[in-house]
């Protein structure tokens, strides 16, 4: 029951932290006004030249989905069925919700000023991509997935939200929805079908989530009419939107060799 309650407990977090983050940025105004601010933090990385050089986030999430379907190729031969359905659900359903809210069917952005974008971006579907590959590549175990691995493409997954941002494409509020909305989502989905055996947070968990804390209060606290410089809190919301990608990829993710075998038996269906 503890085991179950683990992933249940992350589901509601991360969804609690989604819903309180789309309530202050899309109906508030210091919330909107504060988010459209962060559209012109660090001034200095958004050159012609660097907004081009952005454009990579495209191929990079696309790059992370192709990861993600090659090690669904190989979990089908090895018959890693909960596994491969499990990944499908995730990563489909994260873009399915993160265009649903964007559309104006589930969300949408109050006419409360002219702050930017009057058209909703939240949450980025890029960022609930890239993320939903991550973490859909750990729970499919690849035979060639070593620590190194995963921690590579979980920062490609942290470029694609810093990318976003910088691009203009997406506000703060944006970057960190998308990762809070997959996290949400692959959690609530390894509380109902545990397409890998269910681990408990550790010392690292934890000193993750405290840097989540740290980074959602200063944003939290901007949003409400703090003043702080954009800067900082935007840096504060990029190590906050790192951590919280380092506690879902941590948790999904069968750190020994031998929680890894014990994982690709446990997805097999004899």
């Amino acid at each position: 029951m503890r085991e179950l309650s683990t992933p249940a407990a992350f589901a509601v977090m991360f969804g609690s932290a989604f819903a309180l983050l789309a309530v202050v940025a899309l109906w508030t105004q210091n919330g909107q006004r504060f988010d459209a601010s962060t559209l012109g933090a660090f001034d200095a990385l958004r050159s012609d030249a660097f907004v081009r050089a952005y454009g990579v986030r495209d191929w990079l999430t696309g790059a992370l989905l192709v990861v993600a379907a090659v090690a669904g190729v190989e979990a089908l031969v090895r018959r890693a069925w909960r596994a491969v359905a499990a990944s499908v659900v995730l990563i489909g359903l994260s873009l399915v919700a993160s265009f649903a809210f964007k559309a104006g069917g589930l969300l949408e952005r109050a006419e409360l000023g002219d702050f930017a974008y009057s058209y909703n971006t939240f949450p980025s579907g890029h960022v609930a991509a890239a993320l939903a590959a991550v973490v859909a590549v750990a729970w499919l175990n690849p035979r060639w997935m070593t620590r190194t691995a995963l921690v590579v493409i979980a920062v490609a997954c942290g470029a694609v939200a810093v990318m976003s941002l910088l691009s203009f494409a997406h506000r703060l509020s944006d970057v960190l929805g998308g990762v809070l909305l997959t996290g949400a989502i692959a959690f609530a989905i390894t509380a109902v079908v545990a397409p890998w055996p269910r681990r408990r947070p550790d010392r690292w968990v934890y000193g993750a989530l405290g840097a989540c804390a740290v980074g959602g209060t200063l944003v939290g606290a901007a949003m409400l009419g703090a003043s702080v410089p954009v800067d900082l809190v935007v840096a504060a919301g990029f190590a906050g939107c790192a951590a919280a990608i380092a506690v879902v990829v941590r948790m999904q993710h069968p750190m020994s060799r031998v929680r890894q075998a014990v994982s690709r038996d446990s997805s097999r269906v004899i």
